[in-house]
């Protein structure tokens, strides 16, 4: 299976702290780095803000409220390459933690849906990357009609971006509460097991003497 094939490469390749921690500490800096030199300069939401995509009114009000300098602040998010950067990096960073999440604790050798969930941050990746294309595009034409276009499709593209990063925190977040019980179900377990082994070994001893 195809899927199953890019899942297990995923892992092999992301599921390495030598892998998540450096991509968590570039991202962070990337993060920064928009942060500071365009976000906390703009005083209004962004398109990017907008959790169930935005109407026409919406975008055109939100550009005309930013004006020039805004949006021309705006665009250095895509010609800086921030906002295309990081959105990889973010895709890596949940990739790899739901690769050590699923399969769960002790069906590692069962195969299931669950091994596939660590390819959902790539489809959140690809609308996200998407999303960025409309808005590039969106700022680059401005005031044109030719934003119309754009405009429809960016905000579909937002939609499903939020979906598939929400979803796939969502599924890591219910991976690591079921991994969490299942490891201490099996450690109290395994006490308890080792404990009446123990007990038996000192019944078995006693009735030899």
């Amino acid at each position: 299976m195809v899927l199953r094939r890019l899942s297990n490469k995923l892992r092999d390749l992301t599921g390495s702290p030598y892998v998540l921690f450096p991509t968590l500490v570039f991202a962070f800096f990337v993060f920064n780095l928009m942060s500071t030199k365009v976000m906390s300069q703009l005083s209004i939401n962004l398109l990017d803000s907008y959790l169930v995509g935005y109407t026409k009114y919406q975008a055109t009000q939100t550009l005309e409220l930013l004006g020039p300098k805004g949006r021309a602040l705006y665009m250095t998010m895509y010609t800086n390459y921030y906002d295309i950067v990081f959105p990889i990096l973010l895709a890596i960073i949940v990739i790899s933690m739901l690769s050590k999440t699923y399969p769960i604790f002790g069906y590692e050798n069962q195969k299931s849906i669950s091994d596939l969930y660590n390819l959902i941050p790539i489809l959140g990746l690809i609308f996200d990357e998407l999303e960025n294309f409309c808005h590039y595009q969106i700022l680059k034409n401005y005031p044109s009609s030719a934003i119309d276009s754009y405009i429809y499709f960016g905000s579909y593209f937002c939609l499903l971006k939020y979906v598939f990063i929400f979803f796939g925190i969502l599924v890591l977040a219910l991976g690591f509460f079921i991994n969490t019980f299942l490891f201490i179900k099996y450690v109290v377990f395994s006490r308890k097991r080792n404990s009446n082994q123990v007990n038996n070994n000192n019944n078995n001893n006693k009735k030899l003497k």
